[in-house]
């Protein structure tokens, strides 16, 4: 009895001190608005660029932690599914009230069970549990491409916006310029007054574009600071150079190339619906195995008035009233959803790629289109100003000229905004990214 008593005693001090001891962990709104208050950009010598803004975003955004955090939820299933069912101990104690006098009265009796699984659903367990791993993995990765991707184009929507308002105010500057001189040709009588209220018009018209230019910034600006973690503020005085540098055609060419095969074979959204599909596929093996019933196996010890008897008792259910088929059905069904989805998300990435390549291309065209405007109006400035500077044209010739410039360069802005909207496209249907070499060189000079 000693023996016994000890060893149980054992067997509990064992159990118990591999426990793990809970830690609160309050949270508090205040000081969570606080630390986002106070975040500010890290000094440097040099001028933030979108990379830069990216590697920041690493630190500051919460939504990689949260991706990463699902993950170690994932692994920790992973431990739970590979985790083997405790064995239960039952303590009945026991007395004899018929006993004789003088003679032992007590009969205590020890029981263990013991769960032995069958048709290795302990197996089909981590299969799955794997499988959700990998799904976490590669959400994780796709969580990533999509807050590098935010950050990218938040700093390019702020690159182009704030090219506008330049350009918008020197248009401003210009159309002031060119009323002024309609004024004194007014005066002159050279000219009605009907062209001076038109030409009035046009430069309210380009003042009301600059304001609508200055809050285009300011918005832009506040989604830079919410894609990047950091308060808008933090970026108001920031130097920048979010310059975008359009690819050449042949880079072009070689990325639309390539953009179904990566798009259909390497995207992790395309990897994650793999993943669950396998996780069901698991999942219903796992269904389909229990319908074998598990085998308890319950060893005991009883000290009857001071004789030692040993049992061993076995146990299973008996599938008598079903075998597992309802659970069975929902997981064959599952298993055809996630088919589905793995094959709709094929047929949304082919169709993508069927829409996006044509439009790059013809975004490319159009920007070409723009850049040849710009430099014909370039030349006419050029002709303008030298005609002017020879005394063979009027003043109004080269304000003018430069008010056509503008125009044109406003025309290029928008065209390369239309460019770099769909090299985004394009980079969302491969999900890596297509400037991976700059982004290596920008991690480079960040160590």
């Amino acid at each position: 009895m000693l023996t016994l008593r000890f060893t149980l005693i054992v067997l509990i001090g064992l159990g118990f001190t591999s426990c793990v001891d809970y830690t609160p962990a309050p949270v508090s709104m205040e000081q969570i608005d606080h630390d986002f208050a106070a975040r500010k950009l890290p000094a440097q010598k040099r001028a933030w660029t979108v990379q830069d803004f990216i590697l920041l975003s690493k630190k500051y955004q919460a939504g990689r932690e949260q991706a990463a955090a699902q993950y170690a939820t994932a692994q920790a299933a992973l431990i739970t599914a590979g985790g083997s069912v405790n064995p239960a101990v039952s303590l009945v104690p026991g007395i004899n009230t018929s006993a004789a006098s003088n003679s032992p009265s007590g009969i205590p009796l020890v029981s263990f069970d013991l769960l032995w699984e069958t048709a290795h659903k302990k197996d089909l367990r981590l299969l799955k549990a794997q499988q959700q791993v990998f799904k976490a993995g590669f959400a994780l990765q796709d969580t990533e491409w999509q807050l590098d991707a935010a950050v990218r184009h938040a700093g390019w929507n702020l690159y182009f916006a704030q090219e506008r308002q330049k350009l918008l105010a020197q248009e401003v500057a210009a159309q002031e310029k060119v009323f002024d001189l309609v004024k004194h040709q007014l005066d002159a009588g050279l000219i009605a007054p009907t062209e001076v209220q038109s030409q009035d018009l046009v430069g309210r018209k380009a003042r009301l574009d600059l304001a609508d230019a200055d809050a285009a910034v300011l918005e832009a600006r506040a989604q830079l600071a919410e894609a990047v973690g950091v308060p808008a503020q933090a970026l108001e005085r920031a130097k920048m150079n979010l310059t975008v540098n359009p690819p050449s055609p042949r880079t072009a060419s070689q990325a639309v190339n390539r953009v179904r095969q990566v798009a259909l074979t390497h995207r992790p959204d395309v990897a994650m619906a793999l993943a669950d599909y396998a996780s069901e596929e698991a999942n219903l093996a796992l269904e389909v195995a229990k319908q074998y019933p598990d085998i308890k196996v319950s060893p005991g010890y009883q000290w009857d008035q001071g004789n030692n008897k040993w049992q061993l008792g076995l146990g299973f259910d008996l599938p008598l009233f079903h075998q597992n088929q309802g659970p069975i059905a929902e997981a064959t069904a599952r298993r055809r959803e996630a088919q589905s989805r793995l094959e709709m998300l094929q047929a949304k990435i082919s169709a993508e790629v069927d829409r996006v390549v044509p439009a790059l291309q013809q975004a490319w065209k159009t920007y070409q289109v723009a850049q040849d405007l710009v430099k014909t109006q370039e030349q006419k400035k050029t002709t303008a100003v030298r005609r002017a500077q020879a005394g063979q044209s009027e003043p109004m010739e080269t304000l003018l000229a430069e008010v056509d410039l503008i125009s044109a360069q406003l025309v290029l802005v928008d065209r390369a905004n239309k460019l770099a909207q769909q090299l985004e496209a394009l980079e969302a249907l491969t999900r890596p990214p297509l400037v991976t070499a700059a982004r290596a060189t920008a991690e480079k000079n960040s160590k």
